[in-house]
């Protein structure tokens, strides 16, 4: 595995968990 493709997969990582906190900061706000 090539250092770039690496790269790219963490930072997706990454953004799924900031998206996933999002989430769950604003789920139970709406209910």
């Amino acid at each position: 595995m090539d250092p770039k493709k690496r790269q790219r997969i963490s930072a997706i990582i990454i953004v799924v968990v900031i998206i996933a906190l999002v989430v769950t900061s604003i789920v139970p706000m709406m209910i």
